[in-house]
């Protein structure tokens, strides 16, 4: 997700008690603790759970929105709904 904006909207869209938790796009599979989004963007992430990012067991490098709208580090293979980015087409 390019846009720290539309961030926040998709955070306020999905992150209600209606929606189960989603993969986001971000991950810090490349360098442990750099956290880094699907599009290559690397803006600040301010919106972690208490406690979050733990990285527990050392094998957490995914991130998941929960539906407190918070973000939390789990394992990749961990199987959770997910979102896409696309541009719009006319």
């Amino acid at each position: 997700m390019r846009n720290l904006t539309v961030k926040s909207e998709i955070i306020n869209l999905f992150g209600s008690d209606n929606i189960a938790d989603v993969w986001i796009g971000l991950s810090d599979m490349i360098t442990e603790g750099s956290w880094v989004w699907e599009d290559g963007s690397t803006e600040p992430t301010d919106n972690w759970a208490k406690g979050q990012p733990d990285n527990e067991s050392d094998n957490e490098h995914c991130v998941q929105m929960r539906r407190h709208r918070k973000f939390n580090d789990v394992n990749c293979g961990k199987p959770v709904q997910f979102m896409c980015e696309t541009d719009i087409l006319m």
